[in-house]
């Protein structure tokens, strides 16, 4: 699947087709080993065009699917930091990723 993936030629509606497909991922199998590329592709297309504050953590992790939780904290800061994350989302990265908040809310300047 990394090699499906990193291909040029697959597009972007395609990945979102199947990582919306909760059935197709399960088919595939060990998605722990593949998800990981894919995920960011839609994160960087869902955060330029997306509005300030407009994505939900929702949005950016697929509640359905058993991630590692430093790939949630990654994909959440990410957002964070191009300030795309809703107040949902930021309070969702704020309780579930405390300490990583804290950090870059230091360097943005932010008063957590």
């Amino acid at each position: 699947m990394d090699r499906y993936f990193s291909n040029d030629l697959i597009s972007y509606e395609m990945v979102c087709m199947i990582l919306n497909d909760e059935e197709l991922i399960k088919k595939i199998g060990l998605h722990h080993e593949w998800i990981e590329y894919p995920l960011m592709l839609r994160t960087s297309y869902l955060l330029s065009i997306s509005k300030e504050r407009g994505l939900d953590e929702t949005d950016i992790i697929p509640r359905e699917l058993d991630l590692d939780c430093s790939f949630k904290e990654y994909l959440l800061s990410w957002s964070f930091e191009e300030k795309k994350l809703s107040k949902k989302g930021v309070d969702y990265f704020k309780k579930n990723f405390e300490n990583k908040y804290n950090q870059l809310c230091k360097i943005m300047g932010i008063n957590p």
